[in-house]
């Protein structure tokens, strides 16, 4: 999220100052708030879509794509072991 809030500041050429302002935290709060370091809660995140005319979809991350192979680590042609909630189980050695 911290990426998007970034770019649309950028594209708005829109001051962390501004933004600080908008959410009545100070700039170096905004700061670590546009960083990453400091969570946005969902009224900051209206508020900073409202400061920044934008609809609050453009700040949240956009979907990955899924991977279509489940291991792609897995050598080709292998026959992963199963998984139990996505951990590995290993075989102990005898």
């Amino acid at each position: 999220m911290a990426a998007e809030l970034r770019a649309a500041a950028a594209r708005g050429r829109v001051s962390t100052t501004r933004l600080a302002s908008a959410l009545q935290v100070s700039p170096g709060q905004m700061s670590r708030k546009m960083n990453g370091y400091q969570p946005l809660t969902v009224d900051e995140l209206a508020a900073l879509a409202d400061a920044l005319r934008v609809p609050v979809e453009q700040l949240l991350p956009r979907q990955r794509e899924a991977i279509s192979d489940p291991n792609p680590w897995a050598p080709r042609g292998s026959n992963p072991q199963p998984t139990v909630s996505g951990v590995r189980h290993l075989r102990a050695v005898a």
